[in-house]
């Protein structure tokens, strides 16, 4: 209104200084408006509390984290001026997804550290080896790494909508490991060879792990060509990206580490009596 009475110049676009101006406003929208009581959407029947609505470019986590930080700003600056006012966020669509994302800011630092111990905890039980969950776990950490680095490169915020997807990412990505590392210590029963061990295993496991991933990732990359919504598309480009560095960092960090390090558990299997592949 402040913008139209101005002959619709922008830089009028702006709440008036004082109490009258706002109220001069106020008089001409209703009075010019063709339907009766047409602030009654916008004021309480009294006129003592006011919705005031804002519209942003897109609601993504740094521009709702900026948006409440200019609001508690705003509000703490009006409280000293109006201590007897009471000031409270709105919800709405921002205020709803502002409140999410900072729950599940918290949640996320403790969701993903836990996807992560669990794993480790059931590997070393499993191979009765500390070495053996760390290499499980060192794959799924580095693509952790790599997808965060993506999210940042890509602009792409922690949201309630994108946790899920890294905590689903790093639980499907922990197999790649499991293939490899249960193949190397098979050939290595046999062939008493770490370095051979490791070449049978990435030539037969290795087409495994690569029709493992690339028949997930099938499953989930149409939606980034045919979903019109803009959540399945994200989640697809995360969910794959995930995938594929997932079992990349299988391929290439678990059979290096054996040659290297030649871990207990592994260069210990052997097959007992009965063909059961065991370790010392």
């Amino acid at each position: 209104m402040n913008k139209l009475t101005h002959n619709d110049d922008p830089r009028w676009m702006q709440i008036p200084d004082t109490q009258r101006e706002v109220g001069g406003l106020m008089f001409a929208y209703m009075a010019s408006s063709p339907v009766p009581g047409a602030l009654k959407e916008f004021v309480t029947p009294d006129e003592r509390e006011a919705n005031i609505v804002f519209y942003y470019k897109d609601h993504q986590a740094d521009t709702i984290n900026r948006i409440v930080a200019l609001a508690d700003e705003g509000i703490a600056e009006l409280r000293r001026e109006l201590p007897d006012v009471e000031f409270s966020l709105g919800g709405g669509i921002i205020g709803v997804t502002a409140a999410a994302n900072q729950s599940l800011h918290t949640d996320h630092m403790i969701i993903i550290p836990a996807v992560m111990a669990l794993a480790f905890l059931l590997v070393t039980i499993y191979y009765s080896s500390l070495h053996a969950g760390w290499l499980m776990v060192l794959p799924m950490l580095f693509a952790t790494v790599m997808t965060y680095a993506y999210m940042g490169a890509a602009g792409i915020g922690i949201n309630v909508n994108t946790v899920p997807v890294i905590a689903v990412g790093v639980g499907v990505g922990i197999d790649y490991a499991v293939y490899f590392m249960d193949r190397i210590r098979e050939e290595f029963a046999e062939l008493h060879d770490i370095k051979q061990a490791v070449i049978k295993a990435v030539a037969t496991t290795g087409y495994a792990v690569s029709f493992t991933a690339i028949t997930l990732i099938a499953g989930v990359v149409l939606w980034i060509f045919m979903s019109d919504l803009r959540f399945q598309s994200d989640a697809a480009v995360l969910l794959s990206f995930m995938l594929i560095v997932n079992a990349i960092a299988a391929v290439l960090i678990v059979p290096s580490w054996c040659v290297v390090f030649k871990p207990r558990f592994v260069t210990a299997a052997h097959y007992d009596e009965d063909g059961v592949l065991e370790a010392d």
